[in-house]
C-alpha cells in the first residue's frame, strides 16, 4: 500500500512496477493512467470477482416514485439488481417486495430494466419510496485528492473538490452511489456512499464519518480488497503494455500473476457471508456433551476451586458440575467392564456392555 494509504496511487505504483518500462515513466504520468487505464481495468476485475463469486458486493438505494410515472433513472455503476422492495424504518426488513414477472405477463413485468433506467410496469398508483439492492459494476472515474480540500461537513455529509489530484469528477447523476469515500484523517475513514448530489458534489454516506468536521485529503473508488486491487493493476499493466509492444514472455507472467490475483480474490469472498464457521461433521470426543470438562456455567457465587474451598470470587467454574462429572465416571465403568467381558471371554465369546 501507498505510504498514504491511498488505493489509487498504490494502483499507479504496481503498474510502473510490473511494466517495468522507463519509456512508460517519462511518457504516462500517474493522472494519465488513472483516467485511461483505470476503468477498464476496475470494471474488467469487478464484474469477474462479483458476478461469479456466492458473496456477491452488495450496495443499495432509495427511489422515490410518484402516480404516473414509470421511468426513473439508475445509477450508472449497476451491473444487477437484486431485489426491489419497502424497507421499514424502525426494523430495517423488507416489509414489502416488487418481485418481477415475465415480460408477456397480462399483468405486466412489474418492474425491468431498460437502459439506464427502471421502468415500473403498471405504474405505481401512489408516491412511495422503495429501496433497491444491487451489485456494483464499477463502472465509475474514481480520482484521489492529495489536498486538504475535501470537506467532512457538520450534517454528515461529504464535500467534494472539484479539481482534484489524480481523476477526474463523475459528473452522471448518482454515479458513486454504492462507491466508497475515503477520508485521511486521524484514521482513514471508508465509508459506502448512499446518495451523490452531481449538482453540489456532496456525498452522503451510509456510516457517520470517525474524523471531525474539517477538511482531508481522500479519494472515491468502488469496493476493492488487496488482492483484487492486484488483479486491477495488471489488468492495467497488460493494457499499457500493449500498446508499449512488451514481449511475449513478460506477457505471459503477466497473464499468470493476474489470474493469480483473480483466484485469491475469489477465495477471499468466497465465504464473505458464510455467518457460520467450517467444523468436523464426525463425532469427537470434544464434541459429545457428556465428556466436556471445561468451564461450566457461569454463577455470582462460583468460588475458584469449585466450592466452598475456594480462594477467591470468580465468574465461571473451572470444573465440570458434579452430574458431568458422574455420567463420565458411569462411561468409564461402562467401558472397562467390557474391556474385562472381551478379555474372560475372548473376542469372539464376549459381548459389549450396555
Amino acid at each position: 500500500m501507498h505510504s498514504s494509504g491511498s488505493i489509487i496511487k498504490t494502483y499507479c505504483e504496481k503498474v510502473r512496477h510490473y511494466l517495468d518500462d522507463p519509456d512508460l515513466d517519462a511518457k504516462y504520468d500517474d493522472n494519465y493512467l488513472v483516467r485511461f487505464f483505470l476503468p477498464s481495468a476496475m470494471t474488467d476485475v469487478i464484474s469477474r470477482v462479483s458476478q461469479m463469486s456466492e458473496a456477491q458486493i452488495l450496495s443499495s438505494f432509495d427511489i422515490t416514485v410518484t402516480p404516473g410515472t414509470t421511468h426513473y433513472r439508475l445509477p450508472p455503476a449497476v451491473a444487477q439488481v437484486i431485489r426491489i422492495g419497502v424497507v421499514e424504518a424502525v426494523t430495517g426488513l423488507f416489509v414489502e417486495d416488487l418481485r418481477p414477472r415475465n415480460q408477456f405477463n397480462l399483468h405486466g413485468p412489474n418492474w425491468s430494466i431498460q437502459g439506464n433506467a427502471i421502468v415500473f410496469q403498471p405504474a405505481i398508483d401512489s408516491t412511495r419510496t422503495f429501496t433497491v439492492v444491487f451489485v456494483p459494476s464499477g463502472d465509475v472515474m474514481c480520482h484521489y485528492c492529495s489536498t486538504l480540500t475535501g470537506s467532512v461537513n457538520s450534517n454528515g455529509t461529504f464535500t467534494m473538490d472539484t479539481t482534484p489530484t489524480l481523476g477526474s469528477i463523475d459528473k452522471r447523476p448518482n454515479a458513486y452511489q454504492g462507491c466508497y469515500v475515503r477520508v485521511f484523517g486521524t484514521v482513514t475513514d471508508e465509508v459506502t456512499i448512499r446518495n451523490h448530489d452531481t449538482t453540489l458534489q456532496v456525498l452522503t454516506p451510509n456510516i457517520a464519518f470517525t474524523n471531525a468536521v474539517g477538511l482531508y485529503s481522500y479519494e472515491v473508488v468502488p469496493f476493492l480488497l488487496e488482492p483484487m486491487i492486484d488483479a486491477i493493476s495488471i489488468s492495467a499493466a497488460m493494457r499499457a503494455g500493449v500498446g508499449r509492444k512488451i514481449n511475449q514472455a513478460h506477457m505471459q507472467s503477466l497473464m499468470l500473476a493476474y489470474k493469480q490475483a483473480i483466484k485469491t480474490s475469489h477465495d477471499t469472498m468466497a465465504n464473505m457471508n458464510g455467518r457460520t464457521g467450517k467444523y468436523f461433521a464426525s463425532p469427537t470426543i470434544d464434541t459429545h456433551p457428556a465428556f466436556y470438562v471445561g468451564p461450566a456455567a457461569a454463577t455470582s457465587t462460583a468460588t475458584i476451586g469449585g466450592g466452598a474451598g475456594g480462594t477467591a470470587a470468580c465468574d465461571c467454574e473451572d470444573v465440570a458440575s458434579q452430574t458431568v462429572q458422574n455420567q463420565i465416571l458411569d462411561l468409564l465403568e461402562d467401558l472397562e467392564a467390557s474391556v474385562e467381558t472381551l478379555t474372560t471371554g475372548g473376542i469372539y465369546g464376549g459381548t459389549w456392555s450396555t
